[in-house]
């Protein structure tokens, strides 16, 4: 002990220098661990790892992507799996929650009754006594006066009144906002809500509430007699086009208008008879012809249908028989004689232009591009790819500079990154280099989805086959046509139905 001691003594500068170091890093690995998880994009609510497959005797049991079994077909009903939980009864009536890893939030039997609205869950501890619990079980609210007064279709919000008040809760059972009950109105309507992707509007008393469901952030409030729904928005939430709320059976002839550009909120009434976003431009109708909207909500006056345009400054315009180029909103360029040979957006602010029986690409400051014509061509597509031929035989994709980056095919079907494509009569499939990622071989090809990751599925004849996009292996071979699901993948075949993943996994038969 003393030697101990004595060189704890000696070497004690040393030792503490060792403890600090360690304790730094430590902090350190916390630090990157917490902005790793603050930076990741939350989960989309209505995506899940889980699904639940019913068998002859209308039992559910729920599975994985990776095709394990996580229950027994031990379930008579199911609902849908919002946030990775889900309302389920088993074969003794008993309601229960049960999340996508198989695992009970709440056991069979535990609460009196269960009414589940989108990750929330409204259960009855027991007589009279209610509580509102989260996707994880959590006790959010408990009350003996308390009711849900959500539409049943909105799943991203949930609405309750508990004793004079309505509170309004996102699906991760954030509390974002509450009104007071107007005791003095002879009717009592509660909020009514909707919503458009993360966004949604509740109104209540002449307010309406604008939030992000995903983040329980308020955008905005709007006091007005009449409720805003949120009819698009652009992915990062900066621009959000409204309308005065309009049941379909409802007439439509005064709608109002209103955009909210980072957290402020402009009116366009009278100006246009619709408003919307289309690739994240505001674009206004009014006396059926479309508009763009510049960045002070100004109209533009070119008709949307006889323009390609970059944005509002940059565009080509068909006027009369002539094409024109407009920069900065002042026409550079005149093509006589010529058409726009496509419409709408261009992200590359490149134009094709007809002219002569032969096709030219412009770009935005009316230079002449790739020193060629082409006999057909289409307009450069989200990948920046354009096909085009200089025979009407033989055509090929191109890029932005106009290199030729494919060998010489027929024709083309894009999805995402990936196109199918036609050479001789066959299928194939190819990237966005240009890189036959499946031989053209095959009599027919799709494309097929399954939790963000892409599949093909060809066929020959009697032959099926299914295969992996990333790693351009056979997963599953087949003789008879196979049905495709958003889970999972099913064959029918000697009266029997057998389920596979779309990693070729088989799952169940019966």
């Amino acid at each position: 002990m003393k030697n101990i001691n004595k060189f704890i003594n000696k070497n004690r500068t040393t030792i503490l220098r060792i403890i600090a170091v360690l304790i730094l890093v430590i902090i350190l690995l916390f630090a990157v661990k917490f902005i790793s998880m603050a930076t990741q994009p939350k989960k989309d609510p209505t995506v899940s790892t889980a699904f639940f497959i019913k068998n002859k005797d209308d039992n559910y049991a729920l599975f994985n992507e990776k095709g394990k079994k996580l229950t027994d077909f031990i379930f008579t009903s199911v609902e849908n799996i919002y946030n990775g939980v889900a309302k389920v009864t088993d074969k003794d009536g008993k309601s229960a929650i049960i999340n996508e890893k198989g695992k009970y939030v709440a056991k069979p039997g535990k609460y009196n009754s269960i009414t589940q609205n989108g990750g929330l869950f409204k259960v009855e501890e027991k007589d009279n006594v209610y509580s509102l619990l989260s996707s994880s079980g959590k006790k959010i609210i408990k009350s003996t006066k308390f009711d849900l007064k959500t539409n049943s279709y909105l799943y991203a919000a949930t609405i309750v009144l508990i004793k004079d008040k309505y509170a309004v809760y996102t699906y991760n059972g954030k509390k974002v906002y509450t009104f007071k009950v107007n005791k003095d109105k002879e009717e009592q309507i509660a909020p009514t809500s909707s919503n458009y992707l993360d966004y949604v509007s509740v109104y209540y008393d002449g307010l309406t509430v604008i939030f992000n469901a995903r983040t329980g952030k308020i955008i905005s409030k709007i006091k007005d007699d009449e409720q805003y729904c949120v009819s698009s928005a652009n992915e990062s939430g900066s621009i959000i086009a409204l309308n005065s709320c309009v049941a379909w059976y409802e007439a439509s002839e005064n709608v109002k208008f209103k955009v909210i550009i980072d957290g402020k909120v402009k009116d366009k009434n009278e100006e246009c008879d619709s408003l919307y976003l289309l690739n994240d431009k505001l674009i206004c109708t009014k006396n059926e012809v479309s508009h763009l909207l510049d960045t002070k909500l100004n109209i533009l006056d070119a008709d949307l249908t006889k323009m390609t345009y970059k944005n509002t400054k940059s565009y080509a315009v068909t006027v009369g028989n002539d094409v024109q180029i407009l920069k900065n909103n002042k026409p550079i360029l005149k093509i006589e004689n010529a058409i726009l040979a496509d419409k709408g957006y261009s992200k590359e602010g490149i134009y094709l232009v007809y002219k002569d029986n032969e096709y030219t690409f412009y770009n935005e400051s009316g230079k002449e591009l790739f020193g060629k014509k082409y006999k057909s061509a289409l307009t450069f597509d989200s990948n920046a790819l354009a096909l085009v031929s200089e025979d009407d035989e033989n055509y090929y994709f191109i890029n932005t500079k106009g290199k030729k980056i494919s060998d010489y095919i027929n024709t083309s079907y894009q999805m995402d990154d990936y196109y199918i494509v036609e050479k001789d009569g066959k299928t194939g499939v190819m990237d966005k280099k240009g890189k036959i990622l499946i031989e053209t071989i095959y009599e027919d090809i799709d494309i097929k989805i399954n939790n963000e990751k892409y599949y093909v599925y060809t066929r020959n004849e009697d032959e099926h086959k299914l295969f992996s996009i990333d790693s351009k292996k056979e997963l599953i071979k087949f003789d008879t046509i196979p049905s495709f699901y958003e889970h999972y993948i099913t064959i029918e075949k000697d009266d029997k139905t057998t389920y596979y993943t779309y990693s070729g996994k088989k799952i169940f038969e019966e």
